[in-house]
């Protein structure tokens, strides 16, 4: 295995240098990354120790050991001692399978009163959010595993929903009345409806007065 990666690393050291070689130049400094210092370093030659190929590629093998040898080592001694010590795992195991129920916190009626009403306004004058340090409303979890796309997903859905409310006005097909909309739900990664929404948008212009 060191001698492919130290094989590979030979060759990008020598790619490196033609190049440096046919263009007569280094990157600029803003365009250099850790192997351009180096090369450069060993271009000047005015260190007491020569800086070799082999120094250039003992750096660089130490930076990628760092950044993903380590972890694997660790994890590879982390599932060895669980298979040596079987009642940790089973301990480890059963952590690993508890589940926040957000859907069933939205609905406590602890908590919310008409927990089961479209209500938005509710949100308005309350120090409740959706940021994850207010436990009864957690949409993208909390603590250190809270959605990484938090704001990113508040973006694209405000800033759609908000364009189709102000251009279009929306009603059913066919007549139907609001009361008879299928509000069925369909499980899956995220929570879909069971039925396809069809609706029929009317250019709208609202006033300006």
């Amino acid at each position: 295995m060191h001698k492919e990666i130290d094989r590979i690393l030979e060759i990008i050291i020598k790619e490196n240098k033609e190049s440096r070689l046919m263009n007569k130049s280094s990157p600029g400094e803003a365009d250099e990354n850790l192997l351009d210092v180096l090369l450069n370093i060993q271009a000047k030659n005015d260190l007491e120790l020569p800086l070799t190929d082999n120094n250039i590629k003992a750096v660089v093998m130490d930076m990628f050991g760092g950044g993903s040898e380590t972890s694997s080592t660790t994890m590879v001694w982390v599932m060895s001692e669980l298979l040596k010590n079987p009642k940790v795992m089973e301990e480890v195991q059963a952590e690993t399978k508890v589940i926040i129920n957000g859907w069933a916190i939205g609905r406590d009626h602890n908590y919310w009163t008409e927990a089961e009403e479209f209500k938005p306004e509710r949100f308005l004058d309350s120090p409740i959010d959706y940021k994850g340090t207010n436990f009864e409303y957690i949409p993208f979890g909390a603590g250190r595993r809270i959605c990484p796309g938090m704001t990113f997903g508040m973006a694209n859905t405000e800033l759609p929903l908000a364009k189709l409310l102000y251009h279009f006005d929306w009603n059913l097909p066919n007549g139907m009345k609001p009361e008879e909309l299928d509000m069925k739900e369909c499980g899956g990664v995220t929570l879909n409806r069971k039925e396809d929404l069809c609706l029929i948008p009317t250019c709208y212009r609202p006033s300006l007065n």
